[in-house]
């Protein structure tokens, strides 16, 4: 059965055989961001779909090793099939996935030319930390990135704390761990939690072959009664197509429209039946 929750956006959570076939399903536009997602469960009750969705998000990490910061990027380069197969290719052999060493570089200075505005409007953010940290606070700039915005973690935050929760786990690997285990640089995907996981934040770097979630975004359609009737004299716009109206409102506004108009006529056709007298 499909996974799906329908609010402003409809937010899907399909099962996939790996991370390369949620790419090639969902495809660049279609995979949803974090902030998408905590749009959606800001404005949805705790208990509802939304907030029990788990899987891959559009983002990703790269882990460097050595002294070079961590950094969170708002889209995976996986997000292309091609690399996301080498992703998979290289978790078959048993390797983590190390891009190339201008991935990294290109990002870093993105990072750095962007250090200075605001979270929100960051590309790719230098991590605060080179090991598993917690989001304590709904003004936390790490929180304020993934939400892409100040009001929408503040809200984000305030509906974990609702939930009982004191803060939002963000994993990473300890810099010891890189150090014992990783050969170079390489690339996480990010991983949204559901609540019962305290909505947390992660990264899959090993198990990108494996069968996994992935959110999905796709437009809402608004039900044609609640679409508003295009004005006289305007035609309407391609993308809103001309509806009749649905709601009681709407079809005593037609009316009144209409007996003006049939009002108008009467007038016209007594002065053209004087016109013909004379």
């Amino acid at each position: 059965m499909p996974r799906e929750y329908i609010g402003n956006q409809r937010i899907t959570n399909e099962s996939y055989r790996n991370v390369h076939d949620a790419v090639v399903h969902l495809g660049k536009r279609h995979f949803a961001s974090e902030a998408q997602v905590i749009a959606e469960r800001n404005l949805a009750p705790l208990d509802s779909p939304v907030w029990k969705f788990y899987g891959w998000t559009r983002g990703m990490r790269l882990i460097p090793k050595g002294d070079k910061p961590y950094l969170l990027a708002r889209d995976s380069i996986l997000l292309n099939p091609e690399t996301a197969q080498k992703a998979v290719a290289a978790n078959q052999g048993g390797e983590l996935f190390y891009p190339d060493k201008e991935v990294y570089e290109a990002h870093y200075q993105i990072a750095k030319a962007d250090k200075d505005k605001l979270p929100g409007r960051q590309r790719v953010m230098l991590l605060p930390s080179q090991d598993t940290f917690t989001i304590s606070d709904g003004e936390d700039k790490t929180l304020r990135f993934l939400a892409r915005g100040k009001k929408a973690g503040k809200t984000f935050f305030a509906r974990i704390k609702e939930s009982g929760r004191n803060g939002i786990p963000f994993y990473l690997p300890s810099a010891d761990w890189v150090r014992q285990n990783a050969g170079a640089t390489f690339l996480q995907h990010s991983w949204l939690s559901g609540l019962a996981g305290a909505s947390s934040f992660s990264g899959r770097g090993r198990d990108l072959r494996y069968r996994g979630h992935a959110f999905g975004v796709f437009p809402v359609s608004r039900p044609a009664g609640e679409r508003k009737i295009s004005p006289r004299g305007k035609q309407a716009a391609k993308s809103e197509p001309l509806v009749m109206p649905c709601t009681p409102r709407q079809v005593q506004r037609e009316l009144k429209r209409i007996g003006r108009l049939e009002s108008e006529i009467l007038k016209v056709r007594i002065f053209l039946e004087g016109l013909r007298k004379e």
